[in-house]
């Protein structure tokens, strides 16, 4: 990917805590300023919610928020990250929009009539609609090994993704407790047990060599 065209919006900030962390690479988002705060949540609750989902940095820039719009940074180690935190975050974006700016909570009141699944808190929910036999399910993996299932930029979490035909999309949320989960989801069981085997594949052979 073209790396110039992430740190979009950075250079004209002037808090210096905007700024990407060592080692991190920057998106920025456009938020239209109805939005912002239900962006932030109260007591700044639903942009953690939303850092935890996604394991990406999260800092709302309202220097221009004159212009109608604030920018919403997001720092993450790789691209895939990057790419998974844009995704969910857009979706939460129409989400509000669709509830007509009603108070967003990250449960099961966003999902009501989608399939009947509260499973998935925010992640891919807009994709679910019309949907209902979408087969889920979470695999835990230690949080050492999360670098070795994502892969460089992403790219083992993505190549399971077209091998298996599941989507996958991982969820850093318990990383505090010593694990993330890997979420999936898939239209057949088949799908869904070939992406679990891969995954489980990697954590035991990481074990059995230790």
């Amino acid at each position: 990917g073209n790396l110039t065209s992430l740190s979009v919006g950075a250079g004209m900030v002037p808090q210096g805590n905007m700024a990407a962390p060592p080692g991190m690479i920057t998106k920025s988002i456009q938020v239209p300023q109805p939005k912002v705060g239900k962006c932030i949540g109260k007591g700044g609750e639903t942009i953690k919610l939303l850092e935890g989902r996604t394991g990406a940095v999260l800092k709302m820039d309202q220097s221009t928020q004159a212009n109608g719009f604030s920018l919403l940074h997001m720092h993450a180690q790789n691209e895939f990250i990057l790419s998974q935190a844009e995704a969910t975050i857009n979706e939460f974006l129409e989400t509000v929009s669709m509830q007509g700016g009603s108070q967003m909570s990250m449960g099961a009141p966003l999902v009501g009539g989608v399939g009947g699944t509260s499973l998935s808190g925010l992640g891919g929910l807009s994709m679910l609609g019309g949907m209902g036999n979408m087969l889920m399910e979470d695999v835990r993996v230690p949080q050492g090994l999360v670098g070795k299932v994502l892969g460089r930029g992403g790219e083992t979490i993505k190549q399971l993704e077209q091998e298996s035909g599941c989507k996958l999309q991982l969820d850093q949320a318990t990383r505090d407790q010593g694990f993330s989960l890997v979420k999936m989801q898939a239209s057949s069981r088949e799908s869904l047990e070939k992406a679990k085997a891969a995954i489980h594949a990697m954590v035991d052979d990481d074990k059995s060599r230790r």
